[in-house]
């Protein structure tokens, strides 16, 4: 007679490792499907946070130096031109040895006097941030306003001209 002794690999049985990593996998799906239902369901307070468009409605073209000039931003979701309401916003004046913001708008409408070259305010109802900022002397300055959920920034440069 004779004796074989080759045999297939779908002979043995799987040991714990090989249907460890079936497991895993399986793990790894249930994880991804969840996430996105957490997304799908959570996606109206989502897609505020990311699609954010900040830029500025009011800009004057020349301030005069050592007089202080209101700016307004506002911020809207993106594609729907939306305004959103209370959102924080970080507002930041450069040069700071030489420019100031002087006072910010709240929510509420409320100006909160300030005295740096940094600040945080709230958007209106109508997604609107009014900021006074005073340049100390002449040349040219850069305004930046910061969605502090989206991370998204608004960006406008303006001149301050001597006075007389």
């Amino acid at each position: 007679m004779r004796n074989e002794s080759k045999t297939s690999k779908s002979e043995f049985r799987a040991d714990g490792l090989g249907s460890f990593g079936f497991i895993v996998i399986a793990l790894c799906l249930a994880l991804a499907l969840a996430m996105g239902f957490w997304h799908f369901h959570n996606r109206r307070w989502l897609g505020p946070t990311f699609n954010v468009d900040v830029g500025f409605v009011a800009v004057p073209k020349a301030t005069v130096s050592g007089q202080a000039a209101r700016f307004v931003a506002h911020v809207e979701e993106d594609n729907k031109n939306t305004p959103l309401a209370g959102r924080v916003v970080a507002i930041a004046v450069s040069p700071p040895d030489k420019a100031q913001i002087i006072s910010v708008s709240g929510a509420s409408g409320t100006n909160y006097p300030k005295d740096a070259s940094q600040a945080m305010g709230k958007t209106d109802s109508a997604g609107n941030v009014s900021m006074m900022i005073k340049a100390a002397d002449s040349g040219k300055f850069t305004l930046v306003v910061t969605d502090t959920a989206s991370e998204k920034e608004g960006t406008v440069n303006f001149f301050a001209v001597p006075k007389g």
